[in-house]
C-alpha cells in the first residue's frame, strides 16, 4: 500500500502525539516579554535608560579601528608559504621585501627581481641575511639547493 500526502505526516488513527497536554513554554515566555515591554511604564523607563547611552545614528559608520591600532594586532601573520604577511596603508605585503625596500630607499623591487633569504629561512628578515636577486638566478639557486637535499638523503 502506498503512501499518500496526507497520511506521511499525519498520525494513525489512535496515535497520541508525546507532547499531548505539554504546554509550550518558549511560546509562552515570548508573549510574556512582549506584554511587559507594551506597558506604559516600562516603555518609560526603557527610553530613559537609552537616552544616557551614546548609540550610533542610522547612517552613521563606527569608526574602523584596524592594523595597528586594533587590540588584537599582533604584527601581521605568516602566510601558508611561510612569509611574514604586514599591513603597510592597507595593502598586505611581505615584511622581507619592506624591509629590504626601506633599507636601500627604494619604492619598489627592480623588475625582474625578487629578494632572497641567505640563510633560507623565510621568518629571519635582518637585512643581513637578505640580497637582491634575479628572478632565473633564484630559481637555479633553489632547483640545485633542493638537488642536493635529495641527493644526500638517498
Amino acid at each position: 500500500m502506498g503512501l499518500t500526502k496526507a497520511n506521511k505526516t499525519s498520525f494513525k488513527k489512535g496515535q497520541i502525539p508525546w507532547n499531548k497536554g505539554i504546554p509550550n513554554l518558549k511560546l509562552k515566555e515570548r508573549n510574556l516579554k512582549d506584554n511587559v515591554a507594551k506597558r506604559p511604564e516600562v516603555r518609560e523607563k526603557m527610553r530613559l535608560a537609552k537616552l544616557g547611552k551614546p548609540s550610533i545614528c542610522i547612517g552613521q559608520k563606527r569608526p574602523k579601528i584596524q592594523g595597528q591600532n586594533h587590540p588584537n594586532y599582533k604584527g601581521g601573520f605568516i602566510d601558508e608559504d611561510g612569509y611574514r604577511i604586514i599591513c603597510m596603508k592597507g595593502k598586505r605585503c611581505q615584511e622581507h621585501q619592506v624591509i629590504w625596500l626601506r633599507y636601500n630607499n627604494l619604492k619598489e623591487i627592480p623588475k625582474g627581481y625578487c629578494i632572497h633569504h641567505k640563510n633560507g629561512n623565510k621568518s629571519d628578515n635582518r637585512i643581513e641575511n637578505l640580497i637582491l636577486m634575479k628572478i632565473n638566478e633564484h630559481s637555479r639557486l633553489h632547483s640545485l639547493l633542493q638537488f642536493n637535499r635529495i641527493g644526500r638523503n638517498r
